[in-house]
């Protein structure tokens, strides 16, 4: 269903009709199937071992989100290095690969020292007026 509905508006005609099955039936069902696809491979123990550092970057999610912001923001925009427009996919992706890397070690280094990432630790302490 998902592989019809994105060629869809490929093989046939391109009008309204095709990209709305393409935009409405695609999305939701190819958003089921990564979520179908990652439960059932999550249930290999090989699978969740490869996994596992990816653990660390969850449990500090807030804080890697906005750390991410900000060198993504000093990278693109103009206040910053202005490189929006001026690298190539390969680029990107090599700078996303190095964040992901560099907070993927630094969330491990983290999580071996406290149980809870800072801005994780300032939201509970701020919710609950408590740290764990």
């Amino acid at each position: 269903m998902y592989a019809a509905s994105s060629v869809l508006p490929y093989v046939l005609d391109h009008n309204v009709a095709t990209s709305y099955i393409h935009d409405t039936i695609g999305g939701t069902a190819g958003a089921i199937f990564i979520v179908t696809l990652v439960t059932l491979a999550m249930r290999s123990v090989s699978i969740q071992k490869v996994m596992q550092p990816f653990a660390f970057l969850g449990r500090m999610i807030l804080t890697n989100y906005i750390v991410q912001s900000i060198v993504c923001t000093f990278l693109f925009y103009s206040y910053g290095l202005g490189y929006y427009g001026h690298i190539s996919i390969v680029e990107g992706l090599a700078i996303a690969g190095i964040i992901i890397f560099v907070q993927l070690l630094g969330s491990w280094i983290w999580m071996s020292l406290f149980s809870d990432g800072p801005l994780e630790k300032l939201i509970r302490y701020a919710t609950y007026g408590r740290s764990r």
